[in-house]
Parts: structure tokens; C-alpha cells; sequence
């Protein structure tokens, strides 16, 4: 059983978010870009991290071997945005969801080419937070699975999305949490983990470590 969390809460208001300091609040992540901790909109705890607008901000977890893998990111991001979740493999290829265009969509793509929509529905971003989770496997013939909360602490999906997937890596990089912020609004994420068994499900008690909860139930070149 593998799997990471963080919190974001172990940082300082307006410091640049690090692999060393992230390290305080959880799994220390393995790449930090251009994102900083904020208290000004905040899921559970103290701070959360923010990606200003107009930059391109994410923080990673490093993933290894091979499996199913699940992540989960609560998401603040008031207009459309891109890459909220995504998960790489060793070759670059990724999926993702994002909010874009007026729709939730779960998405496709690889370095330079542009991102394939697999799945979307019409979708407004609500004013608050939001769970978005993501499944994928590494099998060279798979399906992608997507599941948006807007009521972030529920076991019931406002949103689910699907598609094929066809890649030619059998190996996992980075689980991201972040991407590019076009909205015209600051843009916050909080609680992220990843999961080598399950769903992992909404975070209940902010005194308990992260549950792996189980659930049964082209626009843009890209920029990796």
C-alpha cells in the first residue's frame, strides 16, 4: 500500500511553497512551481496554496512502479481553469480535469501535442470549494475515471467522467496538483493525496490523517 497527503498547513502566508518546507505539512512534494501558501481561502486547517493569475502553479507528488492510481485535490477556483488534477507517466503522456470552455472535462495529452477531450459535461464552477478526484491505470488499453464533488465532503459525485485510454508508458511519474491559472481570479488547492488502492474519498475529520476512504458507486498545447 502506497499512497501521500499534504496539508499545506505547515507553511507561512505568502512564502513560496518548497519541497524542503512542504515537508512540514505532510509528504514533502517533489517539484514546487510558483505557488505560495495563503490563508485567504482555506478548505480545512490554516492555509491552503495559491497559484496567482495569469501563472502557472503546481506542486507534484513523485509516484513509482506500476497499478492503478487515485488522486484527490480540493479546488477553489471560482471561474473555468485548467489542470486541477493530473496524474504522468514516465513518458510524459498525462490525463487530467479541468474546468474549461463552460464544461467539467477530463482530458488527455502528451508533450507537445495538443490536450484530447475524453469526456465532458456543461458545468458552472460554484462559489466554494470543490473535490475533484481522478483514476487511472497504466494498462496500455484503460479507462479513465473522474468524479467532481460540489458539495466537497459528500461520497456522492455531482459529476462523473469517463474515457478510453491508449498510451504506450507502463510507469508512473508524478501525481500534480495545479496547472495553469486563466481565470481572472486567484486559484487555491488544499488537502491533495494520492493512492495506490482506492478512491480516497472526502477528508472528514481534520484532527485524523487522511483516510483512503473507498467510494463504491484542445484547448492548449501542452506544458509539462
Amino acid at each position: 500500500m502506497a499512497g501521500a497527503s499534504n496539508s499545506f498547513d505547515g507553511g507561512t502566508p505568502g512564502q513560496a511553497i518548497t519541497p524542503a518546507n512542504s515537508a512540514s505539512s505532510g509528504t514533502a512534494f517533489f517539484t514546487a512551481t510558483a505557488m505560495t501558501y495563503s490563508n485567504a481561502r482555506v478548505h480545512r486547517g490554516s492555509l491552503s496554496g495559491l497559484i496567482a493569475d495569469g501563472a502557472t502553479g503546481y506542486v507534484e507528488h513523485s509516484l513509482t512502479g506500476s497499478g492503478n492510481r487515485w488522486v484527490r485535490a480540493y479546488v477553489f477556483c471560482q471561474t473555468y481553469n485548467y489542470d486541477l488534477v493530473s496524474l504522468q507517466m514516465a513518458n510524459g503522456e498525462y490525463l487530467s480535469v479541468g474546468f474549461i470552455e463552460g464544461a467539467a472535462v477530463l482530458y488527455k495529452g502528451a508533450p507537445g501535442t495538443a490536450d484530447a477531450w475524453m469526456d465532458y459535461v456543461t458545468f458552472s464552477p460554484p462559489a466554494g470549494w470543490v473535490r475533484v478526484e481522478l483514476q487511472a491505470s497504466p494498462a496500455a488499453v484503460s479507462t479513465a475515471l473522474a468524479r467532481i464533488y460540489t458539495e466537497p465532503e459528500s461520497s456522492t459525485p455531482t459529476i462523473e467522467l469517463s474515457g478510453p485510454v491508449l498510451r504506450t508508458a507502463t510507469t508512473w511519474m508524478v501525481a500534480r496538483y495545479g496547472g495553469e491559472n486563466v481565470s481572472g481570479a486567484p486559484r487555491y488547492t488544499d488537502s491533495v493525496a494520492w493512492s495506490d488502492q482506492d478512491w480516497i474519498g472526502p477528508l472528514l475529520d481534520t484532527s485524523a490523517p487522511r483516510s483512503l476512504m473507498p467510494v463504491t458507486a484542445v484547448h492548449r498545447s501542452a506544458t509539462w
